[in-house]
């Protein structure tokens, strides 16, 4: 099943297919985080930094409350007001009243940043094919709506 080593370490811990789905679940939610798109002009862009560029590129302005809602889902308030103020000072975007609104520097940075983005998805689907992926979404929903009446 494996190309190369069976096993993967994640901190102190190994896992492999006898492992429960939620640890790998925890991996590949681990990976994605510590994504980093490096780009040329404009730095580097981990997950939450490119979720934001990519949110406010989509939609040009955009309510400072709504950026936080969905940036939280990835990270705290603290992580958050960190990503937009760096956006503030290095340019990216601009706060205006309520709203956030991306700048010209920020299209480029988008640009850029885009296309390493569409290189890690990929690299990311790689050997996957369309049924697998669909059988992958279709049995974690399943275990999500399985274990949702013990969520809190």
């Amino acid at each position: 099943m494996y190309d190369q080593n069976p096993f993967i370490m994640t901190n102190t811990k190994i896992i492999d297919e006898k492992s429960p789905i939620g640890a790998w679940v925890r991996e590949a939610d681990t990976v994605f985080t510590h994504l980093t798109r490096r780009t040329r002009n404009h730095g580097s862009f981990n997950r939450i930094e490119w979720q934001l560029l990519n949110f406010i590129h989509e939609k040009e302005s955009a309510l400072a409350t709504e950026s936080k809602m969905l940036l939280n889902f990835f990270d705290s308030d603290e992580v958050t007001d960190q990503v937009i103020m760096r956006f503030v000072k290095d340019g990216l975007i601009m706060e205006d009243h309520e709203r956030i609104r991306i700048t010209a520097k920020g299209r480029r940075a988008y640009a850029e940043v885009s296309q390493i983005q569409e290189e890690i998805k990929r690299k990311a689907m790689a050997g996957v094919s369309e049924k697998e992926y669909a059988t992958t979404i279709a049995t974690l929903r399943k275990v999500i709506d399985n274990l949702r009446e013990y969520a809190t």
